[in-house]
């Protein structure tokens, strides 16, 4: 583990869906010569993302614009179960799981369940975020500050491929990560009766 070597395996190890609690001791592993490095100051930014953004944690609060440029926050959803969906028009995974999450809205919107979506297009790109909202048929609350991988909720969250998800209760909590399909609606009727 002396080595930047070390780092550089731990990173592949780590992926985009990190988990604090495996990869953060074999981190601490590292000598100090090796954390100092740029990619392990990243590395280990990344580990602190996702330590609050585990399941258990408290969703961190954010504000951002909806489709008409107006500001919503996360925490005015409390008391409901809230799904937070970071994807993008030109997501092709994306736009393929977004009937999954029109079939489950409709059924769970009745009981508590919003959905806020968190687009990560680009700057230039806000009328194709409308059609695909429209094409898609998506009725939920729709956010986004057109600013790409740099969307400021995106980077809060940690955010490094799409579509990634969500599930807060109505403490606030994170219950759920990274729910598609199957496993979404199996969630969810776990949760909301």
């Amino acid at each position: 583990l002396s080595s930047p070597v070390a780092l550089f395996a731990l990173e592949q190890v780590a992926g985009w869906d990190l988990n604090a609690d495996e990869v953060g001791p074999l981190f601490n592993e590292l000598p100090a010569s090796v954390k100092q490095l740029p990619s392990a100051r990243e590395l280990s930014q990344k580990i602190e993302t996702a330590r609050k953004t585990g399941v258990g944690q408290t969703a961190m609060d954010f504000t951002q614009q909806d489709t008409s440029g107006n500001p919503v926050t996360l925490s005015t959803f409390r008391g409901n179960y809230v799904l937070i969906d970071f994807w993008a028009s030109w997501c092709g995974p994306c736009r393929a799981e977004n009937p999954n999450l029109v079939r489950v809205f409709q059924q769970y919107k009745g009981k508590g369940l919003h959905i806020i979506g968190i687009s990560l297009d680009q700057p230039n790109a806000r009328d194709r975020w409308l059609k695909a909202i429209h094409d898609d048929r998506l009725e939920w609350t729709q956010l986004s500050d057109l600013k790409f991988w740099r969307n400021e909720v995106a980077v809060q969250y940690g955010i490094q491929a799409i579509p990634q998800n969500f599930l807060i209760d109505p403490s606030g909590k994170i219950v759920a990560k990274n729910l598609r399909g199957e496993s979404l609606e199996a969630t969810l009727a776990k949760f909301i009766q």
